[in-house]
């Protein structure tokens, strides 16, 4: 079974589902609040196999493909881009875990 958390605006949830998601939960904190792993999980009410801290972290995103991919790596974290020519920009720790299954989109590398 392979179950997600999504943290953050649940708008890929369905299509998350849709690609063989087992069990997705989503939850969209509204205040600040440092939470643990059991914390999530008891929200999630199960223990999930993925955690995506999706929209909550804007940072990466306004700052473009190059920056911020320097920036998820200053803080040990991965992530991937996708632009609206539909290419996808993987940081190294997202590329053995990511699988491309549309074939409208293409996987580039990012400029370093």
């Amino acid at each position: 079974m392979r179950r997600l958390l999504w943290i953050g605006n649940p708008f890929f949830c369905r299509s998350l589902r849709q690609c063989g998601w087992d069990a997705v939960a989503t939850h969209n904190f509204e205040t600040p609040q440092a939470y643990g792993w059991d914390d999530l999980c008891r929200l999630a009410g199960f223990t999930p196999d993925v955690l995506v801290v999706a929209d909550k972290s804007r940072a990466p995103f306004v700052l473009g493909v190059e920056k911020g991919a320097q920036l998820l790596k200053a803080y040990g974290a991965d992530g991937l881009f996708v632009d609206e020519d539909h290419h996808v920009y993987l940081t190294d720790g997202m590329k053995e875990r990511f699988s491309l299954i549309a074939d409208s989109y293409s996987v580039e590398d990012i400029a370093e």
